[in-house]
């Protein structure tokens, strides 16, 4: 997250964004992501398939990000692996040191 200066001269694209903002990670959802775009006075919501970009380069799914934009990549509904081992390590601890009662 952040704010992050635009290129003179050349275009910024979705996937220059993301990279500038460290990347995305595997709690990504990147098949809806959303461009908040001002426009007349009202906030347009984009939604780009980025993964469409990356799985096929559909380059619909890789726009231009214009001045004032604001890039949004919503969090998948899933738990990663580390999550559930760190959990499964804990619940083993707990259980090896007999704190349960």
């Amino acid at each position: 997250p952040g704010y992050y200066t635009l290129p003179e001269g050349k275009p910024l694209l979705l996937s220059d964004a993301l990279a500038l903002a460290g990347g995305v990670n595997s709690r990504a959802k990147t098949s809806s992501i959303f461009i908040l775009r001002a426009q007349g006075g009202e906030i347009q919501r984009i939604r780009v398939s980025y993964l469409s970009f990356l799985r096929r380069g559909d380059l619909k799914g890789n726009p231009t990000i214009l001045e004032g934009d604001v890039v949004f990549v919503p969090e998948a509904n899933r738990i990663d692996l580390s999550t559930i081992l760190s959990a499964l390590t804990l619940i083993n601890l707990v259980d090896q040191l007999g704190w349960r009662r």
